[in-house]
C-alpha cells in the first residue's frame, strides 16, 4: 500500500509541477473575503460593507481562514495549500487503495498517466479555489458508501456536502449515492435515512442563503447568467478533451465487452460482478454530469473547472475496471491528447498567471495610491492591489449589479450608479495601442461591453486617463481613469 501510495504521489507531482502558478481571478476573490473575515470577523467584499455570498461554496472562506491560521503568509496562500493537500491526498489514497487490490499493470497504466497528465485537475489543485477539496469529498464519499457499516451513512453527508459545495454536482452524486447503497442491500427505512443526510447539507445551505441573502442560489449563479451554448461548448469540450472521461469511457467499454472472462480479483474487492458493475455506474454518472454541465450552463474558467471534482472517482473506476483489452488503450491514448496539446499551446502561459498578475498588482497600487473608491469589472487582482472600497461592475459581489439585465461582462450598469457609489476611479481593460497617456476616451477600445457602453457617455463627464500598463502575454492592456469631480454621471438613474 505505501509503494502504492508512493507511486501516485510521484505521478500527481509529475501534473502538479506542470501547471504549477496557475490561478484565476476568483482566488483572489476568495483571498480577499477571507482576509477581511481573519481581520474584522465578518465575511465582507469592501471594509465595513454589507455580509456578501460572493464565495462559493458559502463557507469556505471560513475552511480557509482557519487553515491559513497554520501560519501561511497570506490567506491567497493558504487557499492554494488547502487545495494542493486535498489533490495529493487523494491520489495517495487511488495508490494506496489499488496497492491493495493487487492490480495489474493496466490498472496502474490507467491511474498513474491520469495523474501524471490529468491536466485539469493538477491545473485546479494549485489555483486557490474550492474544486480539488470538493473532489476530496466525492472520492471520500464513494468509497464510504459502498461500505456495509455506518460508514455509508458517512459517506452520504461527504457526498451531500460535496453537492452543497458545487451544486451542479447534485444529479451524478444522487446517483452514485442510489447506485451504491443499492449494492448492499438495507431496510427500507435506513435508505430513507441515508436520502435524508444527503439532502440536509443542500437544504441546510440553501436557507441559510434564504435567510441571509433572500436567495436560494449563489450570488455568482445570478452575476453570471447560464448560456446553453456555453454550456454545449463546456460539455463536450470536458466529455474529449479533459482526459479522465475518455479514459473512463476506454477502460469502462472494454470490461463491459470482456464481461465473460472470469479473472481473480482479491477478497477486498468487488467480485466479476460488482466490477461490471462499477463499469456500468461509470459510464452513466460520465452521461448524467455531462447533462448537468450542459444545463447548468458551462463554466467561463478553463480547464474544464467543473468536470474536476469528479475526476478523482473517475479515475479509480478507469483504473479498477481495467484489462488487457485494446479498448483500455485506446481510452488511455485519447485521454492524453486534450491534456497534450494543451501542455503544449498553453502550459507556459498557464504556469505564469499568478506571475502576471502579481505583476499587475504592483504596477497598479501606485496609481490607486490616492483612490477613494475604485470601480472595475476584474475586481480579484484589483482587490489585492486596492484595499479600499471596490465597486464590483461584474456584480459577482455586489448584489444590485448582479440583478441588472445582461451578462457577466455585460450588466446594464448606468452611470448614476458611478455617481450614487462616489465612484473616484475606474479601470477598463482595453484591446491593444500604447499606453500614452493623455489619450482621449473615444480612442479606449474596451474588452467588456459594461464598460464600452459607459464609455459612450463618459467623454464629457471629466474622467481622463492617469496610467496604463500593458498585460504580459496578451496584446490587452489596463487603463487607469479618474474623475476630477470624483463622479461619472449626472445622477442616479433608474437603470440602478
Amino acid at each position: 500500500m505505501i509503494r502504492g501510495a508512493l507511486a501516485a504521489l510521484c505521478a500527481a507531482l509529475i501534473g502538479l509541477l506542470s501547471l504549477w502558478g496557475f490561478s484565476v481571478d476568483d482566488a483572489w476573490i476568495i483571498a480577499r473575503v477571507a482576509e477581511h473575515l481573519r481581520e474584522t470577523g465578518a465575511s465582507v467584499w469592501n471594509t465595513g460593507g454589507p455580509v456578501t455570498d460572493a464565495v462559493t461554496p458559502w463557507g469556505f472562506e471560513r475552511v480557509v481562514v482557519a487553515f491559513g491560521s497554520l501560519g501561511f503568509s497570506s490567506t491567497f496562500e493558504a487557499a492554494r495549500w488547502l487545495g494542493v493537500i486535498a489533490f495529493l491526498g487523494t491520489s495517495c489514497a487511488l495508490g494506496a487503495r489499488l496497492a491493495r487490490s493487487s492490480a495489474r499493470f493496466e490498472s496502474w497504466l490507467v491511474l498513474l498517466s491520469g495523474l501524471a497528465l490529468g491536466v485539469p485537475a493538477a491545473a485546479w489543485a494549485g489555483a486557490g479555489l474550492e474544486t480539488p477539496v470538493v473532489g476530496a469529498l466525492v472520492l471520500t464519499g464513494a468509497w464510504s458508501a459502498e461500505s456495509r457499516d455506518g460508514r455509508r451513512f458517512f459517506g452520504a453527508f461527504a457526498l451531500g456536502c460535496a453537492a452543497a459545495g458545487r451544486p451542479e454536482l447534485t444529479p451524478v452524486l444522487a446517483v452514485v449515492l442510489f447506485a451504491l447503497t443499492r449494492w448492499r442491500p438495507a431496510a427500507l427505512s435506513s435508505r430513507i435515512s441515508i436520502g435524508a443526510i444527503f439532502a440536509t447539507p443542500l437544504v441546510a445551505v440553501a436557507l441559510a442563503r434564504w435567510l441571509r441573502f433572500d436567495s436560494l442560489v449563489p450570488l455568482s449563479a445570478i452575476a453570471k447568467a447560464p448560456s446553453f451554448a456555453f454550456g454545449l461548448r463546456s460539455a463536450l469540450g470536458g466529455l474529449f478533451l479533459a482526459g479522465a472521461p475518455a479514459l473512463l469511457l476506454g477502460t469502462t467499454l472494454g470490461r463491459l465487452r470482456s464481461s465473460a472472462t472470469t479473472e481473480h480479483v482479491d477478497s477486498n474487492e468487488p467480485s466479476e460482478a460488482r466490477t461490471l458493475s462499477l463499469a456500468r455506474l461509470g459510464l452513466v454518472t460520465l452521461g448524467v454530469h455531462v447533462l448537468a454541465v450542459l444545463f447548468a450552463g458551462g463554466d467561463w474558467m478553463p480547464c474544464f473547472r467543473l468536470f474536476v471534482p469528479m475526476i478523482p472517482w473517475w479515475l479509480w473506476i478507469a483504473a479498477a475496471t481495467a484489462r488487457r483489452r485494446w479498448f483500455t488503450w485506446i481510452g488511455v491514448a485519447l485521454s492524453l491528447v486534450g491534456p497534450a496539446s494543451y501542455l503544449i499551446q498553453f502550459g507556459a502561459d498557464s504556469r505564469s498567471v499568478i506571475e502576471r498578475r502579481l505583476s499587475w498588482i504592483e504596477r497598479a497600487r501606485p496609481l490607486l495610491a490616492s483612490s477613494r473608491v475604485v470601480a472595475t469589472v476584474d475586481i480579484g487582482w484589483v482587490g489585492a492591489a486596492f484595499p479600499g472600497t471596490i465597486v464590483d461592475l461584474a456584480g459577482v459581489t455586489d448584489p444590485r449589479i448582479a440583478h441588472l439585465p445582461g451578462g457577466h461582462t455585460s450588466k446594464n450598469v448606468s452611470p448614476g450608479l458611478f455617481a450614487q457609489r462616489d465612484v473616484d476611479t475606474w479601470i477598463v481593460r482595453a484591446r491593444g495601442g500604447d499606453c500614452v497617456p493623455p489619450e482621449s476616451l473615444l480612442e479606449i477600445f474596451p474588452v467588456y461591453f459594461v464598460d464600452e457602453r459607459l464609455l459612450r457617455g463618459a467623454a464629457d463627464f471629466g474622467f481622463e486617463q492617469v496610467g496604463c500598463f500593458a498585460l504580459e502575454g496578451t496584446s490587452d492592456r489596463y487603463v487607469v481613469l479618474r474623475s476630477a469631480t470624483g463622479v461619472l454621471g449626472p445622477g442616479p438613474s433608474a437603470r440602478e
